[in-house]
């Protein structure tokens, strides 16, 4: 489940959000969302890791920070994964707000198989309203995989548990064999094993390891509109030139 945390470096000192210091620092907010999110189910989950994945500042309005849980269920061991959003005001806006979502009662449309905590909840230590992210979207990207059958079946298990919104699968052309390794060690994703003889094939050669990472995200993204996928999500990391040439080939 582990993604990349998001660095520390990126909260500069801010009066009009001094929650800043404890909301941008994973451990603590673990043992804080330990304390403040109250489970819907009477088995429980436990929150064994707490990573902050994305941030949007509005300085000096207010900031939304992203956490992916790894939750641990009592007794079986299973694992899940669950996405929440904090969100800081500058101003005192996070009760009242909280108490709106509250009796607008969010979680009536999720389905059991997606139950973990309550949809809207508010730690007072930190001003802090905190809503989990499948409350009310409408639509979803996965994480980066090569595999097109990992989405296929990941959909087919979402269609199963109710979940209706679309889910845009999330593509990665590969720019960079060290760096590709590393990021799906840290992610869970799975480089099938053809993709990896292909990149080992490759070797140091930077312009035939972009080739390999163009042409197998072209085939992926070809199947995946081919068998009904509602658009596609690029992950480019700020490197495009490789996105581009996906696209050319595409449209």
């Amino acid at each position: 489940m582990r993604r990349p945390d998001v660095s520390r470096e990126a909260f500069p000192s801010d009066p009009s959000l001094p929650q800043l210091t404890i909301a941008s620092d994973p451990g603590l907010m673990r043992e804080i969302f330990r304390r403040h999110l109250r489970p819907l189910t009477a088995k429980g989950y436990d929150i064994q890791e707490c990573v902050l994945s994305r941030v949007r500042y509005r300085r000096p309005a207010r900031c939304v920070l992203q956490y992916t849980l790894r939750l641990v269920e009592p007794g079986t061991g299973r694992e899940r994964s669950q996405w929440v959003s904090g969100l800081l005001y500058a101003e005192d806006r996070a009760a009242p707000i909280s108490q709106r979502l509250r009796a607008a009662d969010p979680g009536q449309e999720i389905p059991k198989a997606f139950l973990t905590f309550e949809p809207v909840s508010f730690i007072p230590d930190l001003e802090m309203l905190v809503q989990k992210v499948n409350a009310g979207v409408d639509f979803l990207i996965t994480q980066l995989f090569f595999d097109d059958a990992d989405y296929f079946d990941f959909v087919a298990r979402a269609r199963a548990a109710g979940i209706r919104v679309p889910i845009v699968p999330g593509v990665m052309p590969v720019v960079s064999v060290a760096s590709i390794r590393r990021m799906t060690t840290l992610c869970g994703a799975r480089i099938p094993d053809e993709l990896s003889r292909e990149l080992d094939s490759a070797g140091t050669d930077d312009e035939r390891t972009l080739a390999v990472g163009v042409e197998w995200a072209t085939a992926q993204c070809r199947e995946l509109l081919g068998r009904g996928a509602p658009g596609l999500h690029f992950y480019t990391l700020n490197r495009s030139p490789a996105t581009r040439r996906v696209f050319e080939r595409l449209f």
